[in-house]
């Protein structure tokens, strides 16, 4: 072999080879003989083949596969590429693979999707072919009522809930198929609706509903309306009680809306067994037994396509019956914007706590209770019997309380609202009773039957908030007198010439007669009374009364007791604002504001002072130095302590509030602030080291010191600065201890007695001794002996009929035995 022809054969084989490539090898050798020759190497490429594979079917959302099969007869496949040609561009995953893949659309548009593949081989040949990919349309999905069960009359609602889920809903359309022929409103809607004919036959309703998507594809369903047979509507009348040996007639009423009721069955069903008349029948009779108890039936009733009805009741036999009402009253309210009574907003209100009573023919009380918080009431009566209902002005707790308004113009008779007579059966159950105020046309034109009852409501509220203080609490017995004919003339009581609303020895009397000065509305006012009368009563007071205003300067006990009043009467209404109506037609009147504590002249002496530092001791409302806020509790647990009631010295705003600070320590600063802005610097209950002499320097010290059996005080006087009576001054308090028990005389003497006399006169308390009162008619002196125990007491000392400034000397001494 030649050299050359070695050399081609290696550089022939140094070419890549696909080990599936079929290799071709020529040789060509040159003859012998000297002659010329040329090798050659010559290969043909053969085109690679691609299958796409088989057209598809694919649904909305789904991944799609598309395989190609790809070969080359003389090569290999060096490259591979997937094209989209038609239909929703999608994102073909790996194109230049035999598999390749993708997502069809959510909702396509298109109904074909087309992809085209090419290949091509080692030696540059090509080869491509296509597949189709088409969009399997679903069906709409639809949700529905399949069945209903509709009573005559009645309205049906169809509703189709359609959706689609590779496309959308282009059309709604309801026909019917069968059953009495209705009106379809809607039908080309996801609701359809008609009226449910009158029952002709049992056959059902059937309507279909075709739902079309977009392309046109449709679900189609059917709803079928059944007719509902509607039961007897039934209503049984029947008293609730009866009377033994009564006759009684029950009645069945019954309506059937789409049928008529063919029969009716009444049984027994509890209780003593009856002879029962008409149990077929819409009316039931019997004859009730003689022995009380329970009588219990059933009623049945059957229409004429089957369908029933059953109700049980019952009833009670009874020789006695439950009669009930309410008790209501006009309650007029004061103007918000000015003074006086607004007429034209009057509220109706329940009397409460008020007696209410049953009377027979003859005037005898049967039966009687008191109404609750909404003004019921319930009484229980025999049947049949013949009685009226009275309700009386009187409020009336066994526990609590009992409160009476009388007319002292009448004998002090209790004004009572009568109900007509009636006899006590089924067929008057309830009796309810309204008090107007009278009130019409600008004027009283009628009996104010309201009013009574108004001031009773106050009382009420007040009484009320004390009890929730304190739930052992008993109040006496009150009286309060009322009359249209209550003036403010001074005279003849039993003639309405009262002179003002006020307290007195368990009786209240409170102004009445229009266009002057009436009161039963003033709601402070009528408090403000109540404050003294339980002071009097559940607590101690040793005011004198008298003629007040907030300006004036008062005898110590007099500035407490009306600032005590004031105070409550804001406690109790939660409302500080102290209103007084009175003038024609009663629109005029005055305002205090309670909780002022920038008041003139401010001081012990000024009852203003003390409503302001109870009040602020009361509520919850800080301002300046009011930090403090008690409540009621502890202001009541003051008044009614054994120490404060049995103090031997006098009722003031030194004595409470020493008492309020032993029992509240802890609030000691703050009590002691508030009592210091109303410019009150006095210590302990007899006022030591006070400095405030209200411009009336003999008024200090608030308590002179006397001793047994020394030589005396002397030239200590009752002034007149202020006025008179109840004044700052007119009044002379004393202190003085006891060290030996056993009898003692007091001598007051008048110090001046060449120009005029005057009545002498003293009080005493201290140590258990109830309050002693020296009040002879003997002039220039007075003297009284009595047994005291070892202890303090306190002295006040005046002039009954005092008009002028006036001295006094004082001694005490202990009687030898």
């Amino acid at each position: 072999m030649s050299t050359e022809f070695a050399s081609i054969v290696r550089s022939y084989f140094r070419r890549k080879v696909s080990k599936h490539t079929l290799c071709y090898f020529f040789l060509f050798l040159n003859a012998c003989g000297g002659g010329s020759g040329e090798d050659s190497l010559i290969s043909q490429n053969q085109l690679p083949q691609v299958n796409a594979g088989n057209d598809q079917l694919a649904e909305a959302g789904n991944q799609v596969e598309l395989v190609a099969i790809a070969t080359d007869p003389d090569g290999y496949i060096n490259t591979i590429s997937w094209i989209q040609t038609s239909g929703d561009t999608v994102q073909l995953i790996s194109p230049d693979s035999v598999a390749t893949s993708f997502y069809m659309p959510e909702r396509p548009e298109s109904s074909v999707l087309t992809f085209f593949i090419e290949v091509s081989d080692n030696l540059g040949g090509f080869a491509s072919d296509t597949v189709s990919v088409f969009h399997q349309n679903s069906p709409p999905q639809v949700s529905f009522i399949e069945h209903y069960v509709v009573i005559p009359g009645s309205t049906v609602l169809l509703t189709v809930d359609a959706t689609d889920l590779d496309g959308s809903i282009k059309s709604y359309s309801w026909q019917q198929i069968s059953g009495d022929i209705v009106d379809l409103s809607g039908q080309d809607g996801p609701e359809a609706s008609f009226v449910m004919p009158a029952l002709s036959s049992l056959t059902d309703i059937v309507i279909e509903v075709i739902v079309s998507d977009n392309k046109d594809l449709q679900t189609i369903e059917r709803v079928r309306v059944a007719y509902a047979n509607s039961r007897p509507i039934l209503e049984i009348t029947s008293p609730d009680v009866v009377a033994p040996r009564e006759l009684v007639e029950i009645i069945g009423t019954f309506e059937d809306l789409d049928g008529t009721v063919e029969s009716y069955s009444w049984q027994q069903t509890g209780g003593v067994t009856l002879d029962l008349s008409g149990k077929d029948s819409k009316i039931l009779n019997f004859i009730a037994p003689d022995s009380d108890g329970e009588l219990s039936f059933r009623l049945e009733v059957t229409d004429n396509l089957g369908a029933t009805t059953v109700e049980d009741f019952s009833l009670i036999v009874s020789g006695e019956i439950q009669i009930s009402g309410e008790v209501t009253f006009d309650l007029v309210p004061f103007h918000q914007s000015r003074a006086g009574l607004d007429y034209d907003n009057i509220k109706i209100s329940p009397a409460r706590s008020i007696l209410v009573e049953a009377l027979d023919e003859s005037d005898t009380v049967i039966s009687a209770t008191t109404t609750d918080e909404l003004g019921r009431y319930s009484l229980t009566i025999d049947t049949n019997k013949r009685l009226q209902i009275r309700v009386s002005s009187r409020m009336r707790n066994q526990q609590y309380w009992d409160v009476r308004v009388a007319d002292n113009t009448e004998s002090g008779s209790l004004y009572a609202g009568y109900g007509d007579f009636f006899i006590a059966d089924k067929n008057h159950l309830e009796r309810n009773f309204h008090f107007r105020s009278g009130w019409s046309d600008g004027h009283y034109s009628d009996t104010r039957a309201a009013a009574p009852f108004a001031i009773l409501d106050a009382v009420y509220d007040a009484s009320q908030k004390f009890v929730e203080v304190d739930g052992t609490i008993e109040f006496p017995t009150l009286e309060i007198y009322w009359s249209e004919k209550n003036t403010s003339a001074s005279g003849n009581f039993s003639e309405g010439d009262i002179g003002t609303t006020f307290y007195q020895s368990d009786k209240i009397y409170v102004l009445g007669a229009e266009n002057g000065d009436t009161d039963e509305y003033d709601r402070h006012v009528i408090i403000h009374e109540w404050g003294h009368y339980f002071e009097d009563n559940l607590s101690r007071t040793d005011s004198i009364g008298g003629e007040h205003g907030s300006g004036d300067k008062l005898d110590f006990r007099v500035a407490f007791g009306e600032g005590w009043g004031n105070a409550i009467a804001a406690i109790i209404t939660d409302d500080s604002l102290y209103k007084d109506s009175s003038g024609i037609t009663q629109q005029d009147g005055f305002f205090i504001d309670i909780e002022d504590n920038q008041i003139s002249s401010r001081g012990w002496y000024n009852e203003a002072s003390i409503q302001s530092i109870i009040y602020d001791l009361y509520d919850s409302d800080g301002d300046g130095v009011d930090n403090i806020s008690l409540g009621l509790a502890p202001l009541y647990s003051v008044l009614v302590s054994e120490s404060y009631r049995t103090m031997p010295s006098f009722t003031s705003v030194y004595s409470f509030i020493d008492e309020l600070k032993i029992q509240r320590p802890a609030q000691f600063s703050e009590i002691g602030d508030l009592v210091r802005n109303q410019n009150i610097f006095g210590f302990g209950p007899l006022g030591e080291y006070e400095t405030n002499d209200g411009g009336i320097p003999s008024v200090l010290p608030i308590y002179r010191v006397a001793e047994v059996n020394d030589k005396g005080i002397s030239g200590f006087c009752s002034v007149v600065d202020a006025g008179v009576f109840n004044k700052l001054g007119n009044t002379i308090f004393v202190n003085f201890e006891v060290f030996e028990s056993g009898l003692h005389q007091i001598l007051v003497t008048q110090t001046e007695q060449s120009n005029f006399l005057v009545d002498v006169d003293f009080l005493i308390v201290g140590s258990g001794l109830p309050k002693r009162k020296a009040e002879s008619s003997v002039l220039g002196s007075e003297e009284l002996s009595l047994n005291l125990d070892n202890g303090l007491y306190g002295l006040a000392i005046y002039a009954y009929d005092g008009r002028r400034d006036v001295c006094f000397d004082l001694k005490i001494s202990k009687v030898s035995e």
